[in-house]
């Protein structure tokens, strides 16, 4: 999140393409808690990191009636600028927004029903800033849904191209794209007594080790390049070298495993949490 200025328009129309993994979990946890939320007739909801738009317009418009009111915001132009010239509809708006920056709770305080983030949150350092906003946007009774990443073999995956001397210039802050949690001895603990220090009840809070299966080779490579902000970094007579680089670096490191099918695996860890915001 917080390099997500760094996104090129590609990479935006890229994620769009290879994004599976992101929208299967997401589905999955709003097949899960979707029933146990509370709606009403003039719901509002909130998407926080929405990217290119689509998962804030199949997975979560559907859900508010037809007079309710949904925002999808991100700090990245590239996906807010895709996602307003892809996205038509009067209930649905997006906006450039970094909901960690303090002006987001005075813009739109007690300003929602619902709040949802799905793979956005492990790109932001400042945890407790972000969480408050959430708090203080929300109505009384309102409640969030968030999902993100604990760990990932992709963070691996930067830690090995920082720590060389051609590409650190360009890596520099690499601990910042990282998740907050993924050096955690115990993510869900940390996690769960923030929300509650800023006055959440949390009514669910788990890590969970998953894996996902790509069908080849190139997918992953897309999916990878979808959401690397380094690339915007590179320079353009050394991409091809980054490119083979970072490959070769991630099959070495065993970050990933290719099967017999020609798909690739890999595994990761999810954090989920729903909880309210008391009356």
């Amino acid at each position: 999140m917080t390099s997500g200025a760094l996104f090129r328009l590609s990479q935006a129309q890229t994620y769009y393409s290879y994004h599976g993994m992101q929208d299967r979990d997401a589905d999955i946890a709003l097949q899960k808690y979707k029933p146990k939320m509370k709606w009403n007739s003039k719901h509002k909801i909130l998407d926080i990191g929405c990217g290119p738009g689509d998962l804030t317009y199949n997975y979560l418009l559907p859900l508010i009636p037809s007079n309710g009111e949904m925002l999808g915001i991100d700090i990245s132009p590239a996906m807010i600028n895709y996602a307003n010239s892809k996205y038509k509809d009067s209930r649905l708006n997006f906006e450039v927004m970094d909901i960690s920056n303090p002006k987001v709770a005075e813009k739109y305080k007690l300003n929602f029903d619902s709040v949802f983030s799905f793979y956005c949150l492990h790109w932001i350092q400042d945890q407790r800033s972000t969480m408050r906003n959430i708090y203080s946007i929300l109505k009384p009774g309102g409640e969030t849904l968030l999902i993100f990443l604990a760990t990932s073999p992709i963070y691996r995956l930067y830690e090995l191209l920082a720590a060389s001397p051609k590409w650190s210039p360009y890596m520099k802050n690499y601990r910042d794209v990282i998740s907050p949690y993924h050096y955690s001895a115990d993510p869900v603990s940390d996690i769960k007594n923030l929300m509650q220090s800023v006055g959440f009840h949390v009514k669910e809070c788990f890590c969970t080790p998953t894996s996902y299966t790509v069908p080849s080779k190139q997918v992953l490579y897309k999916s990878i390049e979808a959401v690397n902000p380094f690339l915007s970094l590179i320079p353009e007579h050394m991409l091809k070298e980054y490119d083979q680089d970072w490959k070769e670096k991630m099959w070495k490191s065993n970050l990933c495993t290719l099967l017999e099918t020609n798909e690739v695996t890999f595994k990761y860890s999810l954090i989920t949490i729903y909880a309210y915001k008391p009356h």
